[in-house]
C-alpha cells in the first residue's frame, strides 16, 4: 500500500467517525429516552444534562466520560477483526470514534485550556472549534450533530439529512420525535417539527406507506397475511 492510499484511508476513517458520531449524537437528541434499560441512564441522560449544563461533563475523569464510547469501539474492533475487516480505514475509524467525545470536551474548555497541537487541529477544522460547536446548542439542539470535525456537518445539515430521516420515520413508521425532549423549551425548536423538508418528507413516506398497504390489501383477504399496517 502507498503512502497515498493510506493518507485517502486515514482520511475516510476521520470523515466516517464523524459521520457516525453525527448520527449517535442525532439520535440520541432526537428519539433517546432516559427511561431505556441501560443505555437510558448510562448514555441519554448524561445527554440531556449536558444541554442543561454544557461545562459539566469536561470536568469528569477521562475514562467515566469516555466509557460508553470506548465500549462501543470494543465492540466494533471485534466484529471487524471476526470479518478479517481489520486495516488502515477501519483501525482509524475506531480511533477517530473512539476520541470524538474528547474532541466534544475540547470544543467546550477555554481556548486556554485547549494544547496548543488540539487548538491548531481545531483552527484548520480537522478537530471541532468552539465556535463550530456552539451552533448545536444556539440552534436548539437540531443542527451539527457531528462532533469530531468542522467538515461533515455543513454537508449533512445542507442536505437536510436529518430532517428527511425524521419525516420518513414518521410517515412510514409512526416514529417521532420524543416529545418530552428538553430543547422543546428552545425558542427555535419549530424549525425542527415545521421544516418544509420534514413536512415533505413525511408526506412522501406516508403516501408510501398507503400504496403499500392497498398492494398488500389483496393477499391478507385471500390468504390471511398481514398487511404492512
Amino acid at each position: 500500500m502507498s503512502i497515498y492510499e493510506i493518507i485517502v484511508q486515514v482520511f475516510l476513517g476521520v470523515v466516517l467517525a464523524d459521520i457516525a458520531s453525527g448520527f449517535v449524537h442525532w439520535f440520541e437528541d432526537t428519539y433517546g429516552n432516559p427511561k431505556w434499560p441501560i443505555i437510558g441512564k448510562w448514555v441519554i441522560e448524561p445527554n440531556i444534562v449536558h444541554h442543561e449544563d454544557p461545562l459539566r461533563f469536561t470536568k469528569g475523569p477521562f475514562l467515566r466520560r469516555n466509557q460508553a464510547v470506548f465500549g462501543i469501539a470494543l465492540v466494533f474492533a471485534g466484529l471487524f477483526a471476526l470479518t478479517d475487516s481489520l486495516n488502515v480505514l477501519t483501525v482509524t475509524f475506531l480511533i477517530a470514534g473512539s476520541y470524538a467525545n474528547e474532541a466534544h470536551r475540547w470544543a467546550h474548555l477555554p481556548t486556554h485550556a485547549v494544547p496548543k497541537a488540539i487548538r491548531a487541529l481545531q483552527h484548520v477544522g480537522l478537530l471541532q472549534s468552539a465556535q463550530h460547536h456552539w451552533a448545536h446548542h444556539r440552534k436548539g439542539f437540531n443542527t451539527h450533530y457531528c462532533s469530531l470535525t468542522n467538515m461533515m456537518n455543513p454537508f449533512l445539515d445542507g442536505l437536510h439529512v436529518f430532517r428527511l430521516i425524521e419525516g420518513v420515520l414518521e410517515g412510514l413508521f409512526r416514529i417521532k420525535p420524543r416529545y418530552d425532549r428538553e430543547a422543546y423549551q428552545h425558542p427555535t425548536l419549530g424549525r425542527r417539527w415545521i421544516a418544509p423538508t420534514r413536512r415533505l418528507a413525511c408526506a412522501a413516506a406516508f403516501h408510501a406507506r398507503v400504496r403499500l398497504n392497498a398492494v398488500l390489501t389483496w393477499p391478507h383477504r385471500c390468504f390471511g397475511l398481514n398487511s404492512f399496517a
